[in-house]
């Protein structure tokens, strides 16, 4: 399973889905180092989540990622 290689297993969940500026790139970082990142990323657009970060990016990043690909 993802979640088992994820880089975040152990971390606050509440931390990849902070408003702070800080948080925000903590989890991002956090991310940044993940083995299972792409995989946490494709699952999170297929699943079309709306909040948090996934796969180092954020629900605004993720929607910028699937207007780009659909132009293209």
């Amino acid at each position: 399973m993802v979640v088992d290689h994820a880089a975040c297993a152990g971390e606050e969940p509440e931390l990849f889905f902070a408003v702070d500026p800080g948080a925000v790139a903590l989890a991002k970082r956090i991310c940044g180092r993940c083995l299972v990142r792409e995989a946490c990323l494709a699952r999170a657009l297929a699943n079309g989540e709306r909040f948090g970060v996934f796969g180092g990016l954020t629900a605004d990043e993720r929607q910028d990622l699937k207007g780009r690909r659909a132009a293209a």
